[in-house]
C-alpha cells in the first residue's frame, strides 16, 4: 500500500498534519498540509509506489522537489 492510499484528513506524516487531496495524477498525489511545527500551510507531492521503484521516473521526482524546496510563495 503507497502513501497517498494511507492519508486521510488529520493524518500525520513526519511533521505534517494532512488536510486534504489537492490532486491525483499517474505519477503522485499532491496534498494540502499544514507543518506543525510552525503552522506552516505546505503541499505535499507523495510519488505512487510504482514511480518509487522506477529509477527514472524517481530521478525526475527528485528533481522536483529540488525546485519546490526553493519555490517562496507569499501567502
Amino acid at each position: 500500500m503507497s502513501y497517498f492510499e494511507e492519508l486521510k484528513p488529520q493524518s500525520l506524516l513526519d511533521n505534517y498534519r494532512i488536510e486534504n487531496l489537492v490532486a491525483e495524477s499517474g505519477m503522485a498525489a499532491v496534498y494540502r498540509a499544514t507543518d506543525i511545527r510552525n503552522s506552516r500551510q505546505v503541499a505535499l507531492k507523495i510519488p505512487h509506489g510504482a514511480m518509487e521503484a522506477d529509477p527514472v521516473l524517481f530521478e525526475r521526482f527528485k528533481r522536483e522537489e529540488e525546485i519546490g524546496t526553493r519555490l517562496n510563495h507569499p501567502t
